[in-house]
């Protein structure tokens, strides 16, 4: 299973809230930080969530809120996952 590396672009939406919804499977990002608050929800796998302090796990049907300007990096092994 190769896991691929993700960029989703969400700094060039202008509005001011919007919700996105895709299957992505096994994928890693880069460190990197949003201009606003980011609500990550984990379905169909499990999230790895990265900061500079912190290490967590995301269970399937779970969220986590992400401060703007949070620098973070987020990976999975999960073949099923949609963020």
């Amino acid at each position: 299973m190769s896991t691929q590396r993700l960029y989703f672009g969400i700094e060039q939406i202008k509005k001011p809230t919007f919700a996105m919804h895709r299957r992505v499977g096994a994928f890693t990002t880069d460190d990197h930080a949003h201009f606003r608050h980011q609500l990550l929800y984990a379905e169909g796998g499990v999230l790895h969530f990265f900061t500079a302090v912190h290490r967590l796990t995301l269970p399937p049907r779970h969220a986590a809120w992400i401060p703007a300007d949070l620098a973070h990096r987020v990976e999975s092994s999960s073949p099923h996952l949609h963020l």
